[in-house]
């Protein structure tokens, strides 16, 4: 297998798989400042090919493939629900300046934040299957040690939200909130 192109500078923040399924793409920041996003890469399993990109993925960690929205869903830098429409060029063999394109991208307007006497420390998106997703938050509950919240055995709660995705009649993306069934 072939090396990745980027350097031992970069690391990954952001990856999701193409709906074709082989096909990775991932974007890359410079490790000391990993809310500045570099390059974008994908990588062909089945050819053993790596391609360069001119944009970069909205989010942060794993986009999940909705194949009921045709787009990738996943969190951006500030923990908002996004969603992008899956690219449809193929790159280019040599590498290109980042910038010149952008993707079609939107923020979910429903927010799931904790209540105000709550501190979020992390969010993380599951896709369910189905058009279902689960937002996993973990946040210090009120009351609770600010300075050690980890050494705090019931500082930290988790809140879980299940829900689902749609484009309203305007094309704006909406949230369903579903039970567990």
């Amino acid at each position: 297998m072939l090396p990745p192109p980027y350097n031992i500078y970069e690391i990954v923040t952001s990856y999701a798989v193409h709906p074709d399924g082989q096909t990775i793409f991932m974007t890359t920041s410079y490790r000391d400042r990993p809310n500045l996003q570099r390059s974008t890469y994908s990588f062909n399993i089945k050819y053993c090919v790596w391609r360069w990109h001119d944009w970069v993925l909205p989010f942060r960690g794993q986009g999940h493939f909705d194949s009921e929205l045709d787009a990738w869903v996943g969190l951006n830098m500030d923990d908002d629900i996004c969603c992008c429409q899956v690219p449809s060029d193929i790159g280019s063999e040599t590498p290109v300046e980042l910038g010149t394109a952008q993707l079609d991208w939107q923020i979910v307007q429903d927010r799931f934040f904790p209540k105000k006497t709550e501190r979020l420390l992390r969010a993380s998106l599951t896709y369910m299957g189905r058009n279902k997703f689960c937002l996993v938050q973990s946040v210090i509950r009120k009351g609770a040690k600010e300075r050690y919240p980890v050494d705090d055995d019931d500082a930290c709660v988790l809140h879980l939200t299940m829900f689902g995705l749609k484009y309203s009649r305007v094309k704006e993306l909406t949230v369903n909130i579903v039970d567990g069934n």
